[in-house]
C-alpha cells in the first residue's frame, strides 16, 4: 500500500520506481495505491511525472500479515419449536467485508460481517452451520445449532436446576430425572456424554475434560426434549 501527501505538482501523474527501476506511472487521484508485487523490493522512489527534482525516496517497511480467524461461533434456535436461529461469532484479520454461510453442508447465502449478530429463519431440521470468509475457505468455523428454551416449556421441570463447572468438575444440583446429559464446546464438539442410571438422582457430579476460562453448553435430555445452559469453566 502506497500513500503520501503532495503539493505544487506540475501534472496529474507521478512515477513510481522500486530499487531504481521504474514500475509505472499513476494518477495522484489513485492514492492510496495498492500494488501486487512478485518480489519484495527494499527502496521506493516517488517523483512528479516529468519533474525528477520533485521526489521522495524511502526504505520500504513491511507489516506482518496475520491470518484470518473466526472464533466463538454460536448458532442458537430462539425456541425449540421455532425456525428463528441467532448466529454470532468473533472475527479477526479478515480482508473481505463478507462471509459465506453454509447450512448442513450446503451454501445458504453471503452476509456482511457488520450485520452480526444475524437472525435467520432456518428449517427445523437444520442441524449444523459453517461460516467462512468470502473467497477464503481456509478461514472458517463450524458449530451445531442448539435449541433454545421456549417460554414455559421447562419452567416446572428445570426451574431450580443449578449447574457449576469448576476445575473440570461438573456439578448439577436439583436435577430432575433425566435421560441423558451431554457437554459440548462452542464448536459443537461433544466432550462428555452420559446416560441416566436407574433410580432417581437429584445431584450429579462428574470430572470432565473442560478448561478454565472457556464456555461450554450443558444439555439435559428428558422425554425427547432438550434443555441447554451455557456455563463458564473456572
Amino acid at each position: 500500500s502506497v500513500d503520501f501527501d503532495y503539493s505544487n505538482v506540475t501534472n496529474q501523474f507521478f512515477d513510481l520506481s522500486l530499487d531504481g527501476e521504474l514500475l509505472d506511472s499513476y494518477a495522484y487521484s489513485d492514492l492510496p495505491l495498492s500494488i501486487e508485487l512478485d518480489e519484495m523490493p527494499d527502496q521506493i522512489l516517488i517523483s512528479d511525472n516529468d519533474n525528477p527534482d520533485c521526489f521522495i525516496d524511502e526504505t520500504i517497511s513491511f507489516v506482518e500479515c496475520m491470518p484470518c480467524e473466526i472464533t466463538d461461533l454460536i448458532a442458537n434456535r430462539i425456541c425449540i419449536s421455532e425456525e428463528t436461529v441467532e448466529i454470532n461469532f468473533n472475527h479477526n484479520n479478515a480482508i473481505n467485508q463478507f462471509f459465506d454461510l453454509y447450512v448442513d453442508g450446503l451454501f445458504y447465502d453471503s452476509y456482511e460481517f457488520a450485520s452480526l449478530p444475524l437472525e435467520l429463519e432456518l428449517d427445523l431440521t437444520a442441524a449444523e452451520i459453517k461460516v467462512s470468509e468470502k473467497d477464503n475457505s481456509d478461514c472458517f468455523a463450524e458449530a451445531l445449532i442448539f435449541d433454545g428454551v421456549c417460554p414455559g416449556i421447562y419452567d416446572e421441570i428445570f426451574a431450580n436446576v443449578s449447574i457449576l463447572l469448576q476445575d473440570g468438575n461438573l456439578q448439577i444440583q436439583n436435577l430432575p430425572s433425566f435421560d441423558e446429559i451431554n457437554v459440548y464446546d462452542l464448536s459443537g464438539r461433544t466432550i462428555f456424554s452420559v446416560k441416566a442410571q436407574a433410580g432417581e438422582q437429584s445431584f450429579f457430579e462428574q470430572k470432565i475434560p473442560a478448561h478454565a476460562d472457556a464456555m461450554y453448553i450443558i444439555e439435559i435430555q428428558k422425554d425427547g426434549q432438550r434443555y441447554h445452559r451455557k456455563v463458564f469453566g473456572f
